[in-house]
């Protein structure tokens, strides 16, 4: 019942009309790339980039303050995530029009995901929580025993490739808010992204809305970024042991066991 489309900027969607959930709708956003296209000398841009768009919200005229009235008044939630090799962007919502009758959650949703993909401000007062959100995490993670034993062994199979660990202070001070926009910019290419809708809603409904608002991103003439070179893994051999040793305010211990698995081990 999947109806897929690929508009002629190059954006693929993914429709699907479903009544399992009544007047609910769901779209994801996802653009490969994440964190493996971070500059290896500003590490954390990605992440910093995607969190300062989750903590500001203005669009061309409108304030944070009106979007964020905007969202609440059509229910619409959005979360925005960074992981190592995706830019995912979540929206949940309804298929009822909000106040006025206007638009429904579900074309307010989309709307919102026409301007982050062409008009979305980044703001410096957005971007320094982002930062202050950053420098919290950092410490909440090498204080946590499993956190700590994960980016321990995940430095050091990955020889310290910073763009799989958590940025510390130093590499949160060092970024600028023009870096952390072009890492994410940059990735948001037409050509690279793919829009999964589902949601109790028709499929022309559903045809239209991916028309109107993903058909008329402006293309680009470049290609997506794409990697420029490998990872290399410390491979540990069958009988081969990795320990890594933590100093800690008590004796504990934390194991790892892996084998076969996916990208995140």
């Amino acid at each position: 019942g999947i109806v897929q489309r690929q508009c002629s900027n190059g954006v693929k969607v993914n429709l699907f009309s479903m009544s399992e959930e009544p007047q609910r709708a769901g779209i994801r956003l996802y653009v490969p790339g994440g964190r493996m296209l971070e500059s290896r000398d500003k590490p954390g841009s990605v992440l910093t980039g995607s969190r300062t768009i989750q903590e500001g919200g203005a669009f061309l005229d409108m304030t944070r303050e009106e979007v964020e009235l905007f969202c609440i008044d059509h229910l619409v939630m959005v979360d925005v995530l960074a992981t190592e090799d995706a830019l995912v962007f979540d929206f949940q919502t309804v298929t009822t029009p909000g106040p006025g009758g206007k638009v429904t959650g579900l074309e307010a949703c989309m709307q919102v995901i026409h301007i982050i993909l062409t008009d979305f401000k980044y703001e410096q007062d957005a971007f320094e929580r982002a930062k202050q959100g950053f420098h919290e995490h950092y410490d909440s993670v090498v204080k946590g025993l499993e956190s700590c034993c994960q980016e321990r062994l995940t430095e050091s199979l990955l020889a310290g490739e910073k763009r799989f660990i958590t940025p510390d202070h130093q590499d949160v001070d060092a970024m600028d808010l023009d870096t952390c926009r072009e890492a994410i910019v940059s990735q948001l290419n037409p050509q690279n992204v793919e829009v999964s809708i589902a949601g109790d809603a028709p499929m022309s409904y559903l045809e239209n809305l991916a028309l109107t608002y993903l058909g008329t991103v402006p293309p680009r003439q470049e290609q997506p970024k794409s990697l420029q070179d490998s990872l290399s893994v410390k491979t540990l051999g069958k009988t081969a042991q990795l320990e890594v040793h933590l100093q800690d305010s008590d004796e504990r211990a934390m194991g790892y066991l892996a084998g076969p698995c996916p990208n995140r081990w």
